[in-house]
């Protein structure tokens, strides 16, 4: 859809529900409130792509590029986000409820006031990324790695920390309310301020 040297691709509140577009090209494409449920995005190529207010819940987005990508507001609930990379990522205030972002490559993105309520961030490896505010109740973050990404106020009551490493992390006013720590490295987060912390 966006030919190299082309103007950028206008899909503003397009329905693309359900779709089928496996290795689509939408880099730097304006799909602002655009309908994409339960598409199939899988290997797209969305790098600086504006999905604000996108409804992608459902979609397929196993593998695709989602470097420089503005996903802010968007709806991305129940959504398959496995294996894809994520770099300069925003993600502020998106709706990740159930989400699966297990094996995901995560750079300097964010994920700020983001919801994350039962999502998958298994095996996932995240560097320099904000979680500020952020709802983790419930997620999944067993065996993934984490280096200097910085989870204040977030809400991690009730998730899965198992087997999971922390270097440099900084957790000021997070809830751990029985969240499940056992066999995670924490030991060089920050965890003066972390509220009900203890291994479960």
């Amino acid at each position: 859809m966006n030919e190299p040297g082309g103007e950028q691709a206008n899909l503003k509140y397009a329905d693309l529900a359900g779709l089928q577009l496996p290795r689509v090209n939408l880099e730097k494409a304006d799909l602002t409130g655009a309908n994409l449920q339960g598409a199939v995005l899988l290997l797209a190529n969305l790098k600086a792509t504006i999905l604000s207010q996108a409804d992608l819940s459902g979609a397929d987005l196993t593998n695709a590029v989602l470097e420089g990508t503005f996903l802010d507001c968007a709806n991305l609930a129940g959504a398959n986000l496995s294996k894809c990379i994520l770099l300069y990522t925003g993600l502020q205030q998106a709706d990740l409820t159930s989400a699966n972002l297990s094996d995901t490559f995560v750079n300097n993105a964010s994920l700020e006031k983001a919801n994350l309520t039962g999502a998958d961030l298994s095996r996932a490896r995240i560097n320099k990324t904000l979680f500020t505010n952020s709802l983790l109740c419930k997620a999944n973050l067993a065996r993934a790695t984490f280096f200097m990404a910085n989870f204040s106020n977030a809400d991690l009551s009730q998730a899965n920390l198992d087997c999971s490493y922390f270097r440099k992390c900084i957790f000021n006013k997070a809830n751990f309310t029985n969240t499940h720590i056992k066999g995670s490295n924490l030991s060089s987060a920050d965890l003066k301020t972390a509220g009900n912390i203890r291994a479960w």
